[in-house]
Protein backbone atom coordinates (compact mmCIF):
# COMPACT_ATOMS: atom_id res chain seq x y z
CA UNK A 1 0.00 0.00 0.00
CA UNK A 2 2.65 2.54 0.76
CA UNK A 3 4.16 1.85 -2.82
CA UNK A 4 0.78 2.71 -4.30
CA UNK A 5 0.79 5.48 -2.52
CA UNK A 6 3.60 6.95 -3.22
CA UNK A 7 3.30 6.22 -6.91
CA UNK A 8 -0.06 8.09 -7.03
CA UNK A 9 2.21 11.36 -5.16
CA UNK A 10 4.93 11.27 -7.89
CA UNK A 11 1.81 11.22 -10.77
CA UNK A 12 -0.18 13.67 -9.30
CA UNK A 13 2.89 16.13 -8.50
CA UNK A 14 4.85 16.07 -11.55
CA UNK A 15 2.44 18.31 -13.48
CA UNK A 16 3.04 21.04 -10.46
CA UNK A 17 6.81 21.21 -12.17
CA UNK A 18 6.34 21.27 -16.22
CA UNK A 19 4.86 24.60 -16.47
CA UNK A 20 7.71 27.56 -16.95
CA UNK A 21 7.69 30.39 -14.66
CA UNK A 22 9.36 32.50 -17.45
CA UNK A 23 6.62 31.84 -19.35
CA UNK A 24 3.36 32.69 -17.92
CA UNK A 25 0.06 31.46 -19.47
CA UNK A 26 -3.47 30.28 -18.83
CA UNK A 27 -2.64 27.22 -17.06
CA UNK A 28 -5.20 25.60 -14.92
CA UNK A 29 -6.33 22.42 -13.16
CA UNK A 30 -9.57 20.69 -13.40
CA UNK A 31 -10.18 18.30 -10.83
CA UNK A 32 -13.10 14.99 -11.67
CA UNK A 33 -13.66 11.70 -12.07
CA UNK A 34 -13.90 8.97 -15.07
CA UNK A 35 -16.25 6.24 -15.68
CA UNK A 36 -16.52 3.85 -19.11
CA UNK A 37 -15.41 0.40 -20.39
CA UNK A 38 -12.62 -1.61 -21.20
CA UNK A 39 -11.98 -5.10 -23.40
CA UNK A 40 -9.07 -7.30 -23.27
CA UNK A 41 -6.56 -8.34 -25.86
CA UNK A 42 -4.07 -10.73 -24.37
CA UNK A 43 -1.22 -11.90 -26.40
CA UNK A 44 0.64 -15.02 -25.78
CA UNK A 45 3.99 -15.17 -27.56
CA UNK A 46 3.84 -18.30 -28.28
CA UNK A 47 1.04 -21.21 -28.73
CA UNK A 48 -0.92 -22.04 -25.80
CA UNK A 49 -0.96 -25.95 -24.63
CA UNK A 50 -3.63 -27.51 -26.78
CA UNK A 51 -5.79 -28.21 -22.83
CA UNK A 52 -5.74 -24.28 -22.48
CA UNK A 53 -8.30 -21.66 -23.36
CA UNK A 54 -7.69 -17.74 -23.27
CA UNK A 55 -10.96 -15.79 -22.52
CA UNK A 56 -10.55 -12.06 -23.66
CA UNK A 57 -13.60 -10.15 -21.65
CA UNK A 58 -15.49 -6.76 -21.74
CA UNK A 59 -15.30 -4.80 -18.07
CA UNK A 60 -15.60 -1.42 -16.61
CA UNK A 61 -13.42 1.02 -15.17
CA UNK A 62 -13.90 3.71 -12.68
CA UNK A 63 -11.46 6.35 -11.35
CA UNK A 64 -10.37 9.41 -10.25
CA UNK A 65 -8.47 12.35 -12.62
CA UNK A 66 -6.38 15.47 -12.86
CA UNK A 67 -6.29 17.96 -15.73
CA UNK A 68 -3.12 20.40 -15.96
CA UNK A 69 -3.44 23.13 -19.15
CA UNK A 70 0.00 24.29 -19.45
CA UNK A 71 -2.06 26.54 -22.33
CA UNK A 72 -5.02 25.91 -24.67
CA UNK A 73 -3.10 22.85 -26.78
CA UNK A 74 -0.40 21.13 -24.20
CA UNK A 75 -1.54 19.47 -20.79
CA UNK A 76 -0.97 16.59 -18.41
CA UNK A 77 -3.19 14.72 -17.19
CA UNK A 78 -2.66 11.68 -14.41
CA UNK A 79 -5.25 9.51 -14.05
CA UNK A 80 -5.82 6.80 -10.92
CA UNK A 81 -8.34 3.99 -12.33
CA UNK A 82 -9.85 0.28 -10.85
CA UNK A 83 -10.32 -2.10 -13.87
CA UNK A 84 -12.37 -4.89 -14.15
CA UNK A 85 -11.25 -7.47 -17.14
CA UNK A 86 -12.97 -10.72 -16.43
CA UNK A 87 -10.03 -11.83 -18.50
CA UNK A 88 -8.63 -15.10 -17.54
CA UNK A 89 -6.92 -18.76 -18.92
CA UNK A 90 -9.01 -21.90 -18.58
CA UNK A 91 -7.07 -25.26 -18.26
CA UNK A 92 -8.58 -28.31 -18.53
CA UNK A 93 -7.64 -31.30 -16.31
CA UNK A 94 -7.39 -34.78 -17.90
CA UNK A 95 -10.29 -35.76 -15.18
CA UNK A 96 -12.06 -32.66 -16.91
CA UNK A 97 -12.16 -31.29 -14.32
CA UNK A 98 -10.40 -27.30 -15.25
CA UNK A 99 -8.74 -24.53 -13.25
CA UNK A 100 -9.72 -20.90 -14.20
CA UNK A 101 -6.01 -18.41 -13.78
CA UNK A 102 -7.30 -14.82 -13.34
CA UNK A 103 -5.51 -11.87 -15.80
CA UNK A 104 -5.63 -8.71 -14.54
CA UNK A 105 -9.14 -9.85 -13.20
CA UNK A 106 -9.01 -6.41 -10.84
CA UNK A 107 -6.37 -4.29 -11.05
CA UNK A 108 -5.18 -0.08 -10.29
CA UNK A 109 -4.11 1.61 -13.14
CA UNK A 110 -1.78 4.92 -12.34
CA UNK A 111 -1.56 6.84 -15.42
CA UNK A 112 -0.05 9.97 -16.65
CA UNK A 113 -0.86 11.26 -20.26
CA UNK A 114 0.73 14.00 -22.43
CA UNK A 115 -2.57 15.68 -23.80
CA UNK A 116 -2.31 18.21 -27.02
CA UNK A 117 -5.60 19.73 -27.91
CA UNK A 118 -6.42 21.60 -30.79
CA UNK A 119 -9.13 24.52 -31.98
CA UNK A 120 -10.10 27.04 -29.41
CA UNK A 121 -14.33 26.55 -29.38
CA UNK A 122 -16.68 24.56 -27.25
CA UNK A 123 -15.16 20.96 -29.03
CA UNK A 124 -11.77 20.11 -28.59
CA UNK A 125 -10.27 16.84 -30.37
CA UNK A 126 -7.17 15.77 -28.44
CA UNK A 127 -4.60 13.37 -28.73
CA UNK A 128 -2.44 11.57 -25.46
CA UNK A 129 0.18 9.66 -24.75
CA UNK A 130 1.79 8.33 -22.08
CA UNK A 131 2.81 5.39 -19.48
CA UNK A 132 0.58 3.17 -17.83
CA UNK A 133 1.09 1.11 -14.49
CA UNK A 134 -0.96 -1.72 -13.86
CA UNK A 135 -1.05 -3.05 -10.18
CA UNK A 136 -3.27 -6.17 -9.74
CA UNK A 137 -5.28 -6.12 -6.47
CA UNK A 138 -6.00 -9.37 -4.61
CA UNK A 139 -6.77 -13.07 -5.60
CA UNK A 140 -10.36 -13.72 -6.14
CA UNK A 141 -11.72 -17.29 -4.32
CA UNK A 142 -12.40 -19.52 -7.13
CA UNK A 143 -9.22 -18.54 -9.28
CA UNK A 144 -6.08 -20.96 -8.75
CA UNK A 145 -2.85 -19.03 -7.81
CA UNK A 146 -2.57 -15.83 -7.38
CA UNK A 147 -3.13 -12.92 -10.10
CA UNK A 148 -1.00 -11.37 -12.88
CA UNK A 149 2.17 -9.79 -12.51
CA UNK A 150 2.55 -5.99 -12.15
CA UNK A 151 2.85 -4.64 -15.99
CA UNK A 152 3.85 -1.55 -17.42
CA UNK A 153 1.92 -0.27 -20.76
CA UNK A 154 2.11 2.73 -23.31
CA UNK A 155 -0.91 4.11 -23.58
CA UNK A 156 -2.09 6.06 -27.01
CA UNK A 157 -6.06 7.71 -27.65
CA UNK A 158 -7.79 10.54 -28.89
CA UNK A 159 -11.00 12.19 -27.37
CA UNK A 160 -13.52 15.14 -27.51
CA UNK A 161 -13.47 17.91 -25.11
CA UNK A 162 -17.13 19.97 -24.94
CA UNK A 163 -17.08 22.82 -22.58
CA UNK A 164 -20.20 23.64 -20.34
CA UNK A 165 -20.84 26.42 -18.56
CA UNK A 166 -19.66 24.53 -14.82
CA UNK A 167 -18.32 21.56 -16.39
CA UNK A 168 -16.24 19.90 -19.27
CA UNK A 169 -17.61 16.49 -20.35
CA UNK A 170 -14.86 14.09 -22.73
CA UNK A 171 -15.76 10.83 -24.29
CA UNK A 172 -11.50 9.43 -24.53
CA UNK A 173 -10.86 6.21 -26.63
CA UNK A 174 -7.64 4.41 -26.38
CA UNK A 175 -5.42 1.63 -26.72
CA UNK A 176 -3.03 0.49 -23.94
CA UNK A 177 -0.29 -2.15 -25.03
CA UNK A 178 1.45 -4.02 -22.03
CA UNK A 179 5.19 -4.23 -22.02
CA UNK A 180 6.05 -6.93 -19.79
CA UNK A 181 5.40 -10.50 -19.47
CA UNK A 182 2.68 -10.62 -16.79
CA UNK A 183 2.50 -14.75 -16.23
CA UNK A 184 3.51 -16.25 -13.36
CA UNK A 185 1.43 -19.34 -13.54
CA UNK A 186 4.01 -22.07 -13.95
CA UNK A 187 1.38 -24.33 -15.96
CA UNK A 188 1.24 -21.71 -18.81
CA UNK A 189 4.80 -22.14 -20.91
CA UNK A 190 4.35 -18.95 -22.98
CA UNK A 191 4.81 -15.22 -22.35
CA UNK A 192 1.52 -12.99 -21.74
CA UNK A 193 1.12 -9.64 -22.89
CA UNK A 194 -1.49 -7.47 -21.58
CA UNK A 195 -3.04 -5.17 -24.12
CA UNK A 196 -6.42 -3.79 -24.06
CA UNK A 197 -8.81 -1.18 -25.54
CA UNK A 198 -10.76 1.64 -23.53
CA UNK A 199 -13.97 4.12 -23.94
CA UNK A 200 -14.11 6.38 -21.31
CA UNK A 201 -16.41 9.70 -20.25
CA UNK A 202 -14.40 12.13 -17.81
CA UNK A 203 -16.23 14.48 -16.18
CA UNK A 204 -14.28 17.36 -14.77
CA UNK A 205 -14.66 20.89 -13.46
Amino acid sequence: MKKVVFILLILFTIPAFAQNPARPGPAKKLLGFTTGFNYSNIQASTPLPENALLYNSAGFRLGLMLDYSINEHLGFSPKAELAFSNSKIRMTNPDNSVNDYAIFWESLELMTHIVVKKGNGRLKPYLLLGPNIRLPLYERPKFVGFDSNPDLAADIGFGFEKSFPKLFVAPEIRYSAGLFNINKYPAIPSSLYFHNIVLVVHFKG
